[in-house]
C-alpha cells in the first residue's frame, strides 16, 4: 500500500514537473510576442489632435458654426526613416451626393515640421497650401447638413523634399505626386454634426 502511494506520488511530481518545462517557452514567446507588439506601437506613423480624439467630435471652434476657417491644432510623430517632406490632406467622404469634399490640401511640409498650432499660419512654416472643394487655398471648416459627417485628416511621409507643382493644386493632383515617394501615412478622423438651430 505504501509502494502504491510512494509510486503514486512519483507520478503526480513527474506530470507536474513535465507541465512546468513544457510552459516556459510557451510563456517566454507570449512574453517576447508582448514586447514586439508593444515595441510596434510605440514607433507607428500618428496623428493626433488635442482638440479632439480619434472617431472623436471636432469642437465648433474649428467649424464653419464658428469661425470657420481656425484649423484644429495637430501634430504627428514617428515618421518613418528617410522622410523629407510631408502632405496633409483634410477630406468629409460623407458629403452630399457621394462626393467627397476637400476641406484642407498641404503640401511640402518641411521634415523639421511635426506640428501644426490650431489656425495653422502654412506660409510661416514654409508649407504650400493647395485648393480646398470651395475653390479657395487654405482651411475650411467641417459644415455638414443634419447628419454626421466624418473628417479624415491623413498626414502623408514623403521620401522627397518638395513635390514639384504648381498654381492651383487640386487633391488628386498632389495624390498623382506623390504616387512612388511615399514611406507612410498616418491618420485622424474627427466628426461633426451640426445642431438643428444652426
Amino acid at each position: 500500500m505504501v509502494m502504491k502511494s510512494v509510486m503514486k506520488r512519483s507520478y503526480l511530481h513527474g506530470i507536474v514537473l513535465f507541465l512546468m518545462v513544457c510552459s516556459v517557452p510557451i510563456i517566454a514567446a507570449r512574453k517576447r510576442q508582448k514586447v514586439k507588439k508593444s515595441k510596434s506601437e510605440t514607433t507607428r506613423f500618428v496623428l493626433q489632435s488635442s482638440a479632439f480624439a480619434y472617431n472623436g467630435l471636432i469642437p465648433e471652434k474649428y467649424t464653419c458654426d464658428s469661425e470657420d476657417e481656425v484649423s484644429p491644432p495637430l501634430r504627428w510623430l514617428n515618421a518613418p526613416k528617410g522622410t523629407e517632406s510631408f502632405a496633409l490632406i483634410c477630406e468629409d467622404p460623407d458629403a452630399t451626393g457621394g462626393k467627397t469634399w476637400i476641406h484642407w490640401v498641404v503640401f511640402n511640409i518641411p521634415a523639421t515640421v511635426s506640428d501644426f498650432p490650431a489656425n495653422a499660419k502654412i506660409e510661416a512654416l514654409q508649407a504650400t497650401e493647395g485648393m480646398n472643394s470651395w475653390g479657395s487655398s487654405g482651411y475650411g471648416g467641417p459644415c455638414p447638413p443634419l447628419k454626421t459627417h466624418r473628417y479624415i485628416f491623413t498626414m502623408y511621409a514623403l521620401k522627397v523634399p518638395k513635390l514639384s507643382l504648381r498654381g492651383k493644386v487640386k487633391r488628386d493632383d498632389v495624390m498623382r505626386a506623390m504616387k512612388g515617394n511615399m514611406l507612410d501615412k498616418a491618420v485622424l478622423i474627427g466628426k461633426y454634426q451640426r445642431s438643428e438651430k444652426k
